[in-house]
């Protein structure tokens, strides 16, 4: 088993920039962000021995000692190109990242900053401190990070009021949908 953990911050901009067309409507992402995160963790601490855990932000930073790292996992031979050409990968189907498989040509650091750009309004930072607390500092610890210090870095990025206000109605009206169980439509 190959675990990829990821910022969780980082993972709700990159829904956001991907899935949502830059607007904070995590409504239809629930499941992903809820059940989904609950299931790979509790999958992760039943495997944990026969596991091989990759972060993402280190392998943004170091990609061919973690690649290597996986592959020696994996019992498979490494070969460095991957490196270079993994770009050249088309993967079918609708899910899988859609833009930054278009705006990165190679491995590149900048997603370990860019969600600061995008919960960069007091709303979604204070929807981003619940789901942190949500998921707990044990949870976050399985998965190799430290509540305190995400909220710490949450809280010192910039800030602006930038949709604000379309922000607090998506919520909203995400919310009543989901308590609903129905699809209520805003755009």
């Amino acid at each position: 088993f190959v675990f990829l953990w990821r910022n969780p911050l980082a993972i709700i901009a990159s829904i956001v920039e991907t899935w949502t067309d830059r607007k904070f409507n995590l409504a239809h992402n629930q499941i992903d962000l809820f059940d989904g995160l609950s299931n790979l963790i509790a999958a992760y601490e039943k495997y944990a021995d026969k596991s091989c855990v990759i972060h993402y932000e280190t392998l943004l930073v170091s990609p061919e000692s973690e690649l290597r790292r996986m592959f020696d996992y994996l019992e498979m031979p490494f070969d460095v190109s991957l490196l270079s050409t993994f770009g050249d990968v088309q993967l079918q189907g609708k899910l899988g990242d859609k833009t930054g498989i278009h705006q990165y040509k190679s491995v590149n650091q900048e997603p370990l900053t860019k969600w600061k750009h995008t919960l960069d309004n007091p709303v979604r930072k204070a929807w981003c401190r619940r789901y942190l607390k949500w998921i707990g500092k044990e949870r976050l610890a399985v998965m190799g990070y430290s509540l305190e210090k995400l909220l710490i870095e949450l809280d010192a990025s910039p800030s602006n009021l930038r949709m604000v206000g379309p922000d607090l109605i998506r919520i909203i009206y995400g919310n009543a949908s989901n308590l609903l169980g129905t699809k209520l439509i805003f755009n």
